[in-house]
């Protein structure tokens, strides 16, 4: 395996912290000053990537059977990145999606995925809509899993299959195995970023990575149960 690379800069969110809290168009407003000033949502992306990828590198042991479920949005191209990252340095890794990379539609995250299918990793499973059976097998063995299934952009009261049933399923072997680190990326999935109000179902994490700003889902008591230890990663 590669030497681990330098961690990207991550503050721990705490009661102490200062960080301003930005809403969900806020930080859409926030990402086109970015790309404005010259900085691409594509570069973006693999920074975000990097930030969960390098957290796991440099704070799990156990990274070395890592499943990640990947949504079709650009939350899902997280997951690709951080998919590729790890696998580029030897680590097995099984990333569970609906949709392969040649049919996504969303930029970057295409684009990500692209790029990462592309390099072949001799260490990365691609599953695309697993069995029930083939999923379970996924869980039973990883000791860390990635939720990068619907990010901030998510809304509403209930999760559509399959992610529904991905997200009762990484619930499920949490709570059975203890063992099991669940990392969410920018906010666990099924939680509504602006008002803190948890989906059926919701993502138990145990540490959430979210990108830019702090949201203001991450800082309400109640999310705690869902969100576990919250960092943020600033990318620029």
């Amino acid at each position: 395996m590669e030497n681990k690379t330098e961690i990207p800069k991550l503050l721990l969110l705490d009661d102490k912290s200062k960080s301003a809290v930005l809403s969900v168009a806020e930080v859409v407003q926030l990402e086109k000053r970015i790309e404005a000033e010259g900085t691409g949502l594509f570069e973006l992306m693999q920074r975000a990537g990097a930030s969960v990828s390098g957290y796991i590198l440099h704070n799990l042991e156990a990274a070395h059977k890592t499943v990640i479920f990947s949504g079709s949005g650009n939350n899902g191209g997280d997951g690709w990145v951080i998919a590729g990252d790890l696998a580029r340095r030897g680590y097995h890794v099984v990333l569970v999606t609906a949709r392969s990379a040649a049919e996504l539609s969303v930029e970057p995250a295409r684009s990500a995925a692209l790029e990462t299918t592309a390099q072949g990793y001799a260490t990365l499973t691609i599953a695309v809509d697993p069995t029930e059976e083939e999923l379970a097998a996924f869980l039973d063995e990883a000791t860390i899993a990635v939720d990068a299934l619907l990010g901030i952009g998510f809304g509403g009261e209930s999760v559509r299959e399959p992610y529904r049933h991905w997200i009762d399923a990484i619930n499920r072997e949490r709570e059975q195995r203890p063992a099991l680190h669940v990392v969410s990326v920018d906010i666990p999935s099924g939680l509504l970023a602006d008002t803190g109000k948890a989906a059926r179902p919701c993502v138990a994490a145990d540490t959430t990575i979210t990108m830019l700003a702090p949201k203001p889902a991450l800082v309400l008591p109640s999310s705690k149960q869902y969100c576990g230890t919250v960092f943020v990663a600033r990318l620029i």
